[in-house]
């Protein structure tokens, strides 16, 4: 049987004491590697456009103000078609709601007439009756022409009148309803014809505004486009980066999520540029443990898991973009 030399095991103890000493390190550091860093600031349209002239290229700085591209929409006479088809049936919409309801109107007045002429035949009726009955009983008592209409008369045409007032006050309340209805219709298109009104205006205006201009100092990190290009709606034209980070991200030991809280402040010291050292915040911390990247690793053979912390840097720090950076909490 062959034997393992002992300078195998040697090293494979070696190997496990480090592995022990690398985690104990990790599990108890207080200072950690991360990245200054800004969030990739990308525009695009959603609309599509082409690419009329380049004024930057990837790599250079810009200015706040500097012109990075002129462009012209693709989709203007599709959607000015689009907007004048709109206003053209709201219009028809309009008309459509206003005969349907002054229909509506017209049949609730003749409701109402018919409603006023039954209660007028219905009470006529009634008193005819009631002449009747009091004539018969007139003669019935020797012409005493002083006795009144029976009582119960007089108490079916008080139910006739308070039914009919009933039935009228319905048909009043539904032709109220109808009136708002109309001038509730009116506004709502008279509105959306406005509002499109205005869209197409500015629609028509757009197309002299399409100049990309750059909103901060930084520098284009990445664009892909050059004149006469032809660019899909939502496509990423220009990435841009400010010129100083203003935020650091470093991961933190699954075994130290109790030691930061957001607010917290931590030293923020530069690998590149000596005597560097500027207080940070903490701004927020990650909602999951992921693994580290490769850069910031103090061991690269080590797997190691943590939390993303992200620190918020002073204004006008001098800072590099993606500088290696120290933090110490």
């Amino acid at each position: 049987m062959k034997r393992i030399p002992y300078l195998y095991l040697f090293t494979f103890a070696v190997a496990l004491l480090a592995i022990s000493l690398i985690k104990h390190r990790l599990s108890h550091a207080t200072s950690f590697y991360g990245i200054a860093e800004n969030p990739v600031k990308s525009i695009n349209f959603d609309f599509p456009v082409e690419i009329l002239h380049t004024f930057r290229q990837t790599g250079e700085f810009v200015k706040s103000g500097d012109t990075i591209l002129t462009l012209r929409r693709l989709d203007m006479k599709m959607r000015e078609r689009n907007m004048r088809y709109d206003q053209q049936e709201a219009r028809y919409k309009l008309q459509f709601d206003k005969a349907m309801l002054a229909n509506e109107a017209e049949q609730l007045r003749t409701k109402k007439k018919q409603l006023t002429a039954e209660r007028e035949v219905a009470l006529a009726k009634l008193a005819e009756q009631g002449a009747r009955i009091s004539a018969a009983t007139a003669i019935a008592a020797g012409a005493d022409t002083s006795i009144r209409t029976p009582y119960r008369h007089d108490q079916e045409a008080i139910h006739i009148k308070e039914e009919f007032a009933n039935k009228l006050a319905e048909v009043e309340l539904s032709i109220a309803q109808n009136s708002r209805d109309l001038a509730r219709a009116e506004v709502l298109a008279n509105h959306r014809i406005e509002k499109l009104s205005a869209e197409l205006s500015d629609l028509r205006n757009s197309e002299a505004e399409l100049v990309l201009v750059s909103r901060d100092n930084g520098m284009i990190g990445q664009m892909d486009v050059g004149s006469g290009d032809k660019v899909e709606a939502f496509t990423p034209l220009v990435k841009l980066y400010e010129e100083h980070p203003n935020t650091a991200v470093f991961f933190i030991g699954d075994r130290q999520l109790t030691l930061v809280n957001v607010g917290d402040s931590l030293w923020v010291e530069s690998l590149n540029l000596d005597n560097l050292r500027l207080r940070g915040v903490i701004s927020s911390l990650g909602t999951r443990i992921t693994s580290y990247p490769e850069r910031l690793k103090k061991f690269p053979e080590a797997r190691v898991w943590g939390r993303e912390v992200q620190v918020l840097l002073p204004p006008d720090n001098p800072f590099l973009q993606g500088e290696r950076v120290k933090i110490t909490l």
